[in-house]
């Protein structure tokens, strides 16, 4: 029996979407209102969180388990290493362009990569192929050594518990 999947990528891009909004909403905070501002980082609080507990539980159902350890640490490494490159930029540009266009242009930019991301991949559709049904004999001739690896049981021992 195939586990449950706990996360969705479905979800992970949605949420991404909605952070792109509510990074435009920013934007369009009037000034001197601070507790918009605040609400609305609140709310990107929130979504944040959302964000990366539904992305780890997607990452840690599909990456086998001898893997898992190398893979997070290259992603956060990556994930930390890119904040001050991004600030760095950011505040350059911040020198020579109102501010207020890097709040329009950045979840701009975001939102048009989701919607290729959503039109031009299958990243969507994702979890419709990764193991939510559960197996059956048929499948298990099917399947590669790598997907026996994440349940951490041997084929023929898989085999002789759905006969």
């Amino acid at each position: 029996m195939a586990s449950k999947r706990q996360g969705s990528m479905k979800s992970v891009i949605i949420s991404g979407m909605m952070l792109s909004v509510v990074l435009l909403g920013l934007s369009l905070v009037p000034r001197g209102w601070f507790w918009l501002f605040f609400i609305i980082c609140f709310l990107m609080g929130i979504n944040l969180a959302y964000i990366d507990t539904q992305l780890i539980s997607v990452l840690q159902t599909t990456i086998p388990k001898d893997l898992q350890g190398r893979v997070f640490a290259t992603m956060f490494t990556l994930i930390k290493a890119m904040n001050p490159v991004g600030l760095i930029i950011l505040g350059m540009i911040g020198e020579m362009v109102p501010v207020i266009w890097l709040f329009l242009i950045s979840p701009s930019i975001s939102l048009v990569v989701y919607f290729l991301l959503i039109k031009f991949t299958k990243m969507m559709h994702y979890d419709e192929n990764t193991g939510n049904e559960e197996l059956n004999t048929n499948e298990i001739d099917l399947m590669d050594d790598t997907e026996f690896r994440i349940s951490n049981i041997p084929k023929e021992e898989l085999k002789t518990l759905v006969e």
